[in-house]
């Protein structure tokens, strides 16, 4: 078993390198691809006047913004400088603090918030129990969890349609630090009650996953959020990777423009 810092140390050598990098430059194209499940999440947070709301792996910042719309006040903890730059600028200004945070072992405080939530920001841990267990003890009594996080790979086909078309040596893991990492309910279940929450419940919810308005445009931003994987192959290989991708848009545009099917758990605990 992989030892527990090790994955944190390498957790935040690639959201504060390659990957927080990544979440900058398409930042608008990755939060247009989710925004299916906008409604239902920020209708779990209603976060109102009083609540005081800390956003876990809040990227460049758009939901935490809309949540401050709302909310007394609103932190949104990240482990990229990049995409921490990036959800300041989009701020103006708001009242809303932005910091670099490592929520799985960084002191958030004790009793500090009345919410904590996060969009897509916690499948990754090293350590869930410790992770949750650190997150709780930011909460006041009866504070309440709000997560969206991925369900299967069986379910998600816009991922592994796309690795697997592309050529990817292995596919993202069911567990551990992956997109992956909480798509079974159960097991986020024991996560977080062994971390000290109660009531806790997972709620389905299907959606798209948009990548474009059509096959070049999806084409375009897939080649470059993709570009180590591709950049590992040689000239021939590529082309029929690229050709291959641009198959697979193909049978997925529709009226809206290129989208797959996903699916996630809606997470709310206190």
């Amino acid at each position: 078993m992989a030892d527990p810092e090790e994955l944190r140390a390498a957790q935040r050598r690639a959201w504060d390198g390659p990957a927080g990098d990544l979440w900058s430059v398409l930042a608008d194209w990755f939060e247009r691809g989710v925004a299916d499940y906008d409604e239902a999440y920020l209708a779990a947070v209603d976060a109102g006047p009083a609540d005081r709301v800390l956003d876990v792996g809040c990227g460049p910042g758009a939901l935490t913004l809309a949540i401050a719309r709302r909310a007394g006040s609103v932190t949104g903890i990240d482990l990229s400088h990049r995409v921490l730059e990036l959800a300041r600028t989009r701020a103006g200004g708001a009242d809303v603090t932005f910091r670099v945070a490592d929520a799985e072992t960084d002191d958030l405080g004790e009793d500090a918030y009345d919410l904590v939530v996060s969009h897509f920001g916690t499948m990754f841990f090293a350590d869930p129990v410790a992770a949750f267990t650190n997150l709780r003890r930011a909460l006041r009594p009866g504070g309440r969890l709000v997560l969206l996080v991925w369900q299967s790979r069986a379910a998600n086909p816009w991922l592994v349609s796309v690795l697997e078309t592309l050529g990817a040596p292995a596919l993202p893991p069911d567990e551990g630090p992956s997109p992956f990492g909480l798509s079974d309910p159960a097991r986020t279940e024991a996560v977080l009650t062994a971390a000290g929450f109660v009531d806790v419940v997972v709620e389905p919810r299907v959606g798209s996953m948009w990548f474009g308005e059509d096959v070049d445009d999806a084409a375009r931003h897939l080649e470059v959020q993709h570009a180590a994987l591709l950049g590992g192959l040689d000239a021939d290989d590529r082309e029929r990777a690229l050709e291959r991708l641009r198959g697979d848009l193909a049978a997925h545009r529709g009226a809206a423009g290129v989208a797959y099917d996903s699916a996630v758990w809606l997470v709310t605990a206190r």
